[in-house]
């Protein structure tokens, strides 16, 4: 996404014009491979995180089945790339490379084979349907009972008041975190296929086009959507703060001393931490009160 198609496109902004090479072999052949990779980027990033969906929602749903293994997981990505690939495929063919005033643009042009104008609108109500109507619908619902399911669970047991608090805190974060996925989603990849249907479908932007400040904010709106969910799961989520934690550990040099990991206050202090994740026997994890003694990188 960043690459293949933030790139290119901010260039085009600095510009100020998204005029295209003027080359006749060279201009076609680049013209159709980026509009190419640029919905095969796309398509791809909205279907892992509809696969997400579906993960998250088999291990808490039903957490005794075991449905994510590696061998499923690979034919998984296999599928996700593959759709993802097959989605852009006509813009071999409609994407070209067009005089406008003596200037060259990339454009989606499905003459002489198709009719250019319902070509068009028939592939912007397949890319609204199956890019943004069906995963919006489909992350939402499993969304929706993952949250269901979560907001049920007790610790089993003889709870105390400070492992409930605690897991009521883990509750409101899965909470916050699921809902702003979901609006994320929906908000940021709203505006770019509201233009596509008002080109299409409506005279707004006939006579003078999209104004640059729409279409900017619409292309930056729907690009920004993956960094914005990895900024999401780092906010809300205490195990991606971990996995980063682990990783950039190696990078600074060891030190001793008293280091505060999330909820755990370490230094012959006492630890209270609760895990929403599933044990093997699909029951919810509840950590006791532990003493860590000379705590060190």
């Amino acid at each position: 996404m960043a690459i293949i198609t933030m790139i290119p496109h901010a260039v085009s902004m600095l510009r100020g014009t998204h005029a295209w090479v003027n080359d006749a072999l060279f201009g076609q052949i680049s013209c159709k491979l980026f509009m190419f990779a640029q919905g095969c980027s796309m398509a791809c990033s909205i279907f892992t995180l509809t696969a997400l969906a579906f993960e998250r929602f088999f291990a808490v749903a039903f957490p005794m089945w075991k449905v994510v293994t590696k061998r499923r997981t690979r034919w998984l990505i296999a599928l996700i790339w593959s759709a993802s690939v097959a989605y852009p495929s006509p813009f071999f063919y409609a994407a070209k490379v067009q005089l406008y005033d003596g200037v060259p643009f990339c454009v989606e042009n499905w003459a002489p084979v198709f009719d250019p104008g319902r070509s068009k609108a028939t592939f912007t109500i397949v890319s609204f349907v199956f890019l943004y109507a069906i995963p919006l619908l489909v992350i939402s619902v499993l969304y929706s009972i993952i949250i269901a399911k979560v907001w049920g669970r007790d610790i089993p047991g003889n709870a105390t008041l400070a492992n409930q608090r605690l897991l009521d805190k883990s509750k409101k974060n899965v909470l916050k975190m699921l809902i702003t996925v979901v609006l994320a989603f929906a908000l940021c990849w709203f505006p770019m296929h509201l233009n596509m249907l008002l080109i299409d479908f409506s005279s707004v932007f006939i006579s003078c086009g999209i104004p640059k400040g729409l279409q900017n904010t619409a292309f930056l709106l729907g690009h920004a959507n993956s960094a914005i969910n990895c900024c999401v799961y780092v906010i809300f989520s205490q195990e991606f703060r971990r996995g980063f934690k682990d990783i950039l550990q190696p990078l600074f040099p060891k030190r001793s001393g008293t280091f505060l990991f999330g909820t755990t206050r370490a230094g012959g202090t006492m630890e209270a931490s609760i895990d929403l994740q599933t044990s093997y026997k699909g029951q919810p994890q509840a950590r006791a009160f532990k003493t860590i003694e000379d705590a060190s990188c």
